[in-house]
C-alpha cells in the first residue's frame, strides 16, 4: 500500500533493456542498424502503395510479415551483442 504523497512511477509492460557498445562490435552493430534503415524504408513503400490508408493486398500483407519477422531477428541481434 502506497503512504500519502509516495509518488508512483510508471513502468511499462517490457523490461528495460541494455545494449552495450565497444568498438569490437561496432561494425556489427552499424550492420544491424543499417538493415533497420532498410526494413522501415520498406514499410514507409507498403505504406504509400496503400494509399497511406493501411488497406494492403493479400501480398503486401505477406511481405508485412516478412518485414516484421525481419526487425524482429534484427532486434533479437541487438540484444545479443555485448
Amino acid at each position: 500500500m502506497r503512504k500519502a504523497g509516495e509518488k508512483v512511477s510508471a513502468q511499462g509492460s517490457r523490461p528495460p533493456y541494455t545494449l552495450i557498445t565497444t568498438w569490437e562490435n561496432r561494425s556489427e552493430l552499424l550492420a544491424i542498424m543499417r538493415n533497420a534503415l532498410s526494413l522501415a524504408e520498406q514499410v514507409q513503400n507498403l505504406w504509400e502503395r496503400s494509399g497511406q490508408r493501411g488497406h494492403l493486398s493479400q501480398s503486401d500483407t505477406d511481405e508485412m510479415i516478412l518485414l516484421l519477422s525481419e526487425m524482429s531477428a534484427l532486434s533479437e541481434a541487438a540484444r545479443r551483442l555485448d
